[in-house]
């Protein structure tokens, strides 16, 4: 007979940055989507002033072959297999990075602002329903709240942080029909959100980051 177990072991986790940390700073924790890396996804948040905004890009801790020459990498936060798991252990993760971050500077930030990014934004969801009382913002950008989060759950994180959604008109993962039953289902739960819509197709609307 077969059978499935479990054991824990360390592992080392990546993250890059951007800006300085100040004290009186924003700091932001980014989460990126699939098959993206964090080094290439940090980019879009250097619009941000370097002085008044110290960005942390976490990466998933699953890596692979993007493309079929095997020369592009990605990441991925989770897949379906083992998939309560790898929500766990990055759950644990993102805990473990804040603390390291505020071990590390030893300083007041002004605020944390979380935004997810596509697949992203399950993860960041899932943290912000673990973590509110760390909170100030939670962003979503092309993509929905974890399927597990609940109308409860989302009403009372929306009672405790601002969340704001960033929705592309042409994107073409996160399209026009899912974002609309999104829109419709928040809409029944709070008029507490924010709801931006762009032009633009399924990636981090940069001139949008600066009005976040």
């Amino acid at each position: 007979m077969i059978n499935e177990h479990h054991f824990r072991y360390l592992k080392t986790a990546r993250y890059s940055i951007f800006g300085i940390p100040k004290p009186g700073v924003k700091l932001w924790i980014v989460l990126h989507g699939y098959g993206q890396l964090a080094s290439n996804f940090i980019k879009a948040f250097q619009t941000l002033d370097p002085d008044r905004n110290f960005v942390i890009a976490p990466e998933g801790l699953h890596r692979f072959y993007v493309d079929a020459s095997h020369q592009k990498v990605g990441s991925t936060w989770m897949t379906k297999e083992d998939r309560a798991t790898d929500i766990s252990d990055y759950l644990e993760m993102l805990n473990d990075l804040y603390t390291i971050i505020q071990k590390k500077y030893r300083i007041n930030f002004d605020s944390l602002h979380v935004v997810g990014f596509s697949q992203g934004t399950a993860t960041a969801s899932r943290w912000a329903i673990a973590r509110p009382e760390l909170i100030d913002t939670l962003t979503l950008c092309g993509g929905d709240f974890a399927n597990e989060i609940d109308s409860e759950q989302i009403k009372k994180l929306s009672a405790q942080i601002k969340i704001t959604l960033l929705n592309g008109k042409q994107d073409e993962i996160f399209n026009i029909k899912q974002q609309k039953k999104l829109v419709q289902k928040l809409r029944s739960i709070s008029d507490r959100f924010t709801i931006i819509s762009h032009e633009g197709a399924h990636r981090i609307p940069i001139h949008l980051i600066q009005d976040l």
